[in-house]
């Protein structure tokens, strides 16, 4: 025969484990995966943009590559900047030659513990030189 004691016990029990479970899922938190855009203007000075996203932590101070592409399928570092708090970068190139270029702005993951945010990559669309 099973006591009113017996059952609260039980049930404390069972609510524990589902706490505990419940907990340990919250624990673990989740990825928020944000969108990025990398602008680059085709215009002088070369070259710069703009980093836009719907999270500032994903624009203040995001690191922007710029490259150019070769004719042989890689591409070429020209340098890197910081997009300032508006978001805002440029990588002044004066050896500028015809070719193709674009900007990137590499994926970012914040936090370590509860929700992790990963500002996720972009490639500027390219632009071509004569």
């Amino acid at each position: 025969m099973t006591t009113p004691a017996t059952l609260r016990l039980a049930l404390a029990a069972a609510c524990a484990i589902v706490l505990g479970t419940a907990a340990a899922a919250f624990a673990q938190g989740e990825t928020v995966q944000i969108e990025t855009q990398v602008q680059l203007r085709n215009h002088a000075p070369a070259f710069h943009g703009r980093v836009k996203a719907n999270n500032e932590n994903c624009v203040e101070d995001r690191k922007v590559k710029m490259f150019k592409q070769k004719r042989s399928g890689g591409h070429k570092l020209l340098g890197l900047d910081h997009a300032d708090n508006d978001g805002k970068w440029a990588v002044p190139f004066d050896k500028l030659t015809s070719g193709a270029y674009y900007a990137v702005a590499p994926k970012v993951v914040q936090g370590t513990a509860g929700t992790i945010y990963e500002c996720v990559r972009d490639k500027s669309k390219v632009i071509a030189v004569d």
